[in-house]
């Protein structure tokens, strides 16, 4: 199994966001991005990172209202003449695949713009544990409160939705980290999926079938915290029903323009 020496590995953590696409009733999408870029940027200490935000269509650019300067941090903006272009608010996996496609990192990990990432999940990435022969998947613990705090800590929960055992990666996603390597090779997310389940899905089975799936939650305990939040505009996203072949999935959906 092929490691990867400390000095050699960067990460590039995505996430794709728009500054007014959830507007929840406690905790703004700002607000939630601000909280969890401190706290994952103070949990990374000295690990090679770097954060792209890959802005969809915000109605006020995320990178003139952000208020944390860090070079580690890095903008790509989508305006909204090219949002446009898709038929579902829901346009994330095409943003997703444009910041991984400019990350400069060997591993790049997809994470959620309230998803905080702890300083356990560092140190195991700073280790010798990591290989470029394994992707990875864990869900998150949910801050009941919306804010990260000791008491939210210590009562913050996985939730599982119920599914088995054998579909644990069918979870709300904490992080989907992958060698960059392979997700070029693979084209990324499949861009003609462009609703609210099953994005994370479809792409893990894919990978599965080049490298080998490590539960990552089950490793290390869930070392990512969401901050909990309502959906209210959750309504406007649609769901795909579609009924998906699992056995015969095309390894390589995107065209040439992909991302």
């Amino acid at each position: 199994m092929e490691r990867m020496l400390t000095e050699m590995k960067k990460l590039s953590l995505v996430i794709a966001t728009k500054n007014d696409l959830y507007n929840a009733k406690y905790t703004t999408p700002l607000f939630r991005l601000q909280s969890s870029l401190t706290r994952t940027l103070h949990n990374a200490e000295d690990t090679n990172l770097e954060i792209i935000i890959v802005d969809y269509g915000s109605d006020e650019k995320i990178e003139d209202n952000l208020g944390i300067n860090d070079k580690r941090i890095k903008f790509i903006y989508i305006d909204k003449k090219e949002c446009a272009k898709y038929d579902t608010p829901f346009n994330e996996v095409k943003c997703i695949n444009r910041g991984a496609k400019n990350a400069t990192g060997n591993f790049v990990g997809r994470i959620d713009q309230d998803t905080i990432v702890t300083k356990k999940f560092f140190d195991w990435f700073n280790s010798d544990k990591i290989s470029v022969n394994e992707f990875y998947f864990s869900g998150r613990l949910e801050l009941e409160n919306g804010v990260y705090s000791e008491e939210g800590v210590n009562n913050a929960k996985h939730k599982t939705w119920g599914f088995s055992k054998e579909q644990w990666w069918q979870v709300a996603v904490g992080i989907f980290l992958i060698p960059r390597k392979v997700y070029l090779e693979l084209r990324g997310y499949d861009e003609s999926n462009i609703y609210f389940n099953w994005m994370e899905h479809e792409f893990i089975l894919r990978l599965n079938k080049q490298i080998e799936l490590v539960n990552l939650g089950k490793l290390l305990d869930f070392p990512f915290y969401h901050i909990y939040h309502t959906r209210e505009d959750a309504k406007k996203r649609k769901n795909n029903f579609n009924i998906v072949d699992k056995k015969n999935l095309e390894l390589i959906p995107n065209g040439d323009d992909w991302g």
